[in-house]
């Protein structure tokens, strides 16, 4: 039980000596600097609340990795209005000095791995898909712009979800490190 708390506290440690870095990752998550705060609060929670079964060899990756699976969960749970389209950073965003060199080249390599994804949907089912997704325009008006049933976009989206979700696990078993929770 020492151990453990021992631990904790280390890898608290790393993760708020890596505060600033932390919070600049996970702004692309947030709206405003208070959920962006919340983000982080949530970060060290879940740090803390994890069973570790393993050592952790690299704690800087573990703790990035775990605030940015935060972030991840945090948009899941938005309403699709909350959804940041694809390409929706322009290149000031971009050229903004909070956003480290490595932030930058990740994120436009997260862009490049969802458009990709988004080319190999169908075409019906990506128009759907980016209508609700990126324009956060309803299922009902969906289905009443293109004249298909409200079923049909229900699937389309269940479709594009899918796909997206293997994809991505396809990705993850490929090099991505499955002990981040």
């Amino acid at each position: 039980m020492a151990a453990k708390q021992d631990a904790d506290q280390a890898l608290l440690k790393i993760a708020q000596e890596l505060q600033g870095k932390l919070k600049a990752s996970l702004r692309r998550f947030a709206r405003d600097q208070a959920e962006c705060e919340d983000l982080l609060q949530r970060t060290y929670e879940r740090l803390l609340s994890t069973r570790m079964d393993r050592v952790v060899h690299s704690p800087e990756h573990y703790i990035h990795r775990t605030a940015r699976n935060v972030g991840i969960d945090h948009l899941r749970q938005q309403k699709p209005e909350a959804y940041v389209p694809l390409d929706s950073l322009t290149e000031e965003e971009l050229a903004d000095d909070r956003l480290s060199p490595f932030d930058l080249v990740a994120l436009e390599q997260q862009r490049a791995i969802l458009r990709a994804i988004m080319e190999r949907l169908a075409p019906r089912c990506r128009e759907v898909f980016r209508l609700n997704r990126e324009e956060g325009i309803e299922q009902r008006e969906i289905a009443r712009r293109l004249g298909i049933t409200l079923s049909t976009v229900k699937n389309h989206l269940s479709r594009a979800a899918i796909i997206f979700a293997r994809e991505i696990e396809g990705l993850n078993a490929e090099g991505v490190d499955e002990n981040a929770p």
